[in-house]
């Protein structure tokens, strides 16, 4: 009997070497679902695979799940033996809700990170297109992407900002308000500016600046924001222009002081100024904090913004989890319609294959009638048909999911075996 399973690894089970290894790109993703597709006893096939898993949603008999691991193993060249305890296999309601969970970011590295829904989307499109799902596995999806919508919406996991790169945005806009034509200057070319700069770009900031020692540097990472690059030596000169600084440079004493701050408010009247230091040590000095309208946030003050949304979003990853269980028991209830469907579509053509031989022969043998007459027959055998139909498919929907039961109704009618 096929079901829905799931078999697949990912950060939770196995280490970003293996997991860098296991991921299937674009080019080569279609072939890997053929194969699968064409293995017997599958009916459609679903391949998610990113940076923190990859995973195997199927339609097919839980025998499956063998090749499937050998398929994981044979693309990563590894003993078997070791990689095995990394794989996990789900089915029916488990292989479900770990699915409903996977799409509403509640199994996420970043519990409520927004990426994964449209990861998942692509990846069963990409099989939709293919013609590589069935009625099941589309209704299984949908049902998984408007669940993480009605997530997200209902309870806001992904409001809070849960990366330090992330939470400088957040500040921002309490300082703020709006980031729209905004300015800023990025001091360092490290990873955490990148991702700062990249998410106050994304947020409404227009121009940036980008100040490093080795200026070949600051243009390469400019050139990623369309922005403009400079050495260090125009720091004082630049500083008044810009709303939001950010800063991680490896110098070992501050390179903004209170005294040039209190400079910069002058020539900026007085308008807010953002500073988000995250150097270790420090760029700014501590009492720069005291110059009005400068507002300092150190990388200790990002972690703590960080600590308190991550555990907001676990409180509100609470209500998720509710949400989730509620969706899984009514797919799975729908599941069993799903079972005895077939069976009762080919019961009915069945009968009502039988009920047309039947009427064509009576109306043969009665000659000559009227068209009035001819509708009467019509209705009557309708009728009798549906209501020798009706308790027989009642009694049928009892036994949605019970694969043995539906097996002996199909004997008793005469109808294919599954």
């Amino acid at each position: 009997m096929k079901e829905i399973l799931l078999v697949g690894l990912n950060h939770r089970t196995a280490p970003v070497e293996v997991r860098e290894k296991a991921a299937y790109s674009k080019e080569i993703l279609p072939a890997v679902l053929e194969r699968v597709y064409n293995l017997e006893d599958v009916s459609s096939c679903v391949i998610l695979s990113t940076c923190n898993r990859t995973e195997f949603v199927l339609h097919a008999d839980p025998v499956l799940d063998r090749d499937i691991r050998s398929l994981l193993a044979e693309n990563l060249a590894m003993d078997p033996a070791v990689l095995q305890p990394m794989i996990y296999t789900y089915r029916q309601d488990k292989a479900v809700k770990h699915l409903f969970r996977v799409a509403s970011a509640l199994d996420s590295m970043v519990l409520g990170e927004p990426q994964i829904l449209g990861q998942v989307k692509e990846a069963f499109q990409i099989s939709f297109d293919l013609g590589q799902t069935d009625t099941l596995l589309n209704v299984l999806f949908q049902k998984a992407f408007h669940l993480a919508k009605k997530i997200r919406s209902d309870t806001g996991i992904g409001e809070s900002a849960v990366s330090v790169s992330f939470a400088a945005v957040e500040i921002a806009r309490k300082i703020f308000g709006s980031l729209a034509g905004k300015t800023c200057m990025v001091i360092g070319a490290g990873e955490m500016c990148e991702l700062a700069a990249l998410h106050l770009k994304e947020n409404g900031v227009e121009t940036i600046m980008v100040l490093n020692r080795t200026l070949s540097r600051a243009e390469d990472l400019a050139g990623k924001f369309g922005g403009t690059a400079h050495g260090l030596e125009d720091l004082s000169r630049l500083l008044p222009l810009a709303d939001v600084v950010i800063t991680s440079t490896g110098s070992q004493l501050p390179i903004l002081t209170r005294d040039m701050l209190a400079i910069t408010q002058r020539e900026r009247k007085h308008a807010a100024q953002l500073i988000v230091d995250i150097a270790v040590p420090r760029d700014v000095e501590e009492e720069a904090s005291r110059v009005d309208q400068i507002y300092l946030y150190d990388i200790d003050d990002l972690q703590h913004v960080v600590e308190e949304n991550r555990k907001e979003r676990e409180k509100r990853a609470e209500e998720a989890e509710k949400l989730v269980s509620a969706a899984v028991d009514t797919f799975m209830n729908r599941l069993g319609e799903f079972s005895i469907a077939p069976a009762i579509q080919e019961l009915r053509q069945k009968m009502e294959s039988v009920r047309e031989d039947e009427l064509s022969r009576c109306l043969k043998a009665m000659g000559e009638i009227s068209e009035d007459q001819r509708q009467t027959l019509e209705r009557f055998s309708n009728a009798l048909l549906n209501k020798f139909l009706h308790q027989p498919i009642v009694q049928m929907k009892d036994f949605s999911g019970e694969e043995h039961a539906i097996q002996l109704i199909r004997r008793i009618f005469g109808l294919k075996e599954d």
